[in-house]
């Protein structure tokens, strides 16, 4: 059920009028943003396992530091940044460690340590050559549109999460709002939850490409 037709639920079931009246573009445009925020929401409480990607970036010769892709949210528990060329995996680390590398650092051999800061990752020595690296972080979720297009949160979650979440957002000023939408959206919360706990998922993941070359 994608975001038109949750719309359209909401207007025919909850505001008992016809989704498809050209009059109702001010309100499917007012359902469409609570919709977004409700996503937003889900999407951000957790580090569900479909929040994360992996991103190919492409390190350049006589630089210290690679670009951060658009979508890039965080690193999240599971994230990790991998040296494809040397099949290395490099950790995290604060400011003020990476740049005391790069000060001692006076060969320029590649220690597997990397800083977030400034828009960009920063590692602790300058490529020489060209460098294919592989970031698997957490990602931006997706700006919603009123038709078909699917969510990237799994379907499954559509009718119990975000259908109560955008009805009791989209009733609360009404005069009949009810507590038990809220409760409805938070009781699918909370099944989701037990159902995709990232605790589960004990090992920290490696980016496919990686895996296969070990």
């Amino acid at each position: 059920m994608p975001a038109a037709d949750l719309i359209d639920a909401v207007i025919q079931d909850y505001d008992a009028v016809d989704p498809t009246d050209v009059d109702n573009s001010p309100l499917r445009a007012k359902y469409l943003r609570y919709l977004q925020q409700i996503y937003n929401y889900v999407w951000n409480i957790r580090e569900w396992e479909w929040t994360y990607a992996e991103t190919l970036i492409n390190g350049n010769a006589n630089q210290d530091y690679l670009a951060l892709p658009e979508t890039y949210l965080g690193m999240g528990q599971q994230g990790s940044l991998w040296n494809d060329s040397l099949r290395l995996r490099l950790y995290p680390k604060a400011k003020y460690f990476v740049e005391r590398i790069r000060r001692e650092n006076a060969q320029g051999s590649a220690v597997p340590i990397f800083g977030i800061w400034g828009g960009q990752i920063q590692l602790s020595y300058v490529m020489t050559t060209p460098t294919p690296f592989r970031l698997f972080h957490r990602i931006l979720p997706e700006t919603l549109t009123d038709d078909d297009t699917p969510f990237t949160i799994p379907n499954r979650w559509e009718l119990v999460v975000l259908l109560p979440g955008l009805v009791w957002k989209s009733q609360t000023k009404k005069q009949d709002a009810r507590p038990t939408w809220g409760q409805q959206f938070q009781a699918g919360l909370s099944q989701m939850a037990a159902a995709e706990n990232p605790s589960q998922h004990e090992l920290l993941r490696m980016p496919v490409a990686v895996r296969r070359g070990w």
